[in-house]
């Protein structure tokens, strides 16, 4: 079972994979394109979560994607200048 905090809202969904390694290489996959769909609201809020339980319930493990702003760029998003 996939949780995401990408987006607007918490979403949940389940999936069927063979293994730990097929989970992982799918949440990657998922969160890159929750991340891509939904790219401005991720700049606001600067962080995301996706945490991956089997289906018991169990954690198996947890993504988690962060984004500093560096003092190079002003306001406008323009470095340099």
């Amino acid at each position: 079972m996939f949780t995401s905090d990408a987006g607007t809202s918490t979403m949940t969904w389940s999936s069927d994979l063979e293994s730990v390694r097929d989970a992982k290489i799918a949440a990657v996959r998922t969160l890159g394109e929750l991340l891509s769909d939904d790219g401005p609201q991720f700049w606001e809020s600067h962080a995301v979560e996706m945490t991956v339980c089997d289906e018991t319930g169990s954690k198996l493990f947890r993504l988690k994607v962060v984004a500093t702003d560096c003092s190079l760029a002003d306001e406008d998003g323009k470095v340099g200048s």
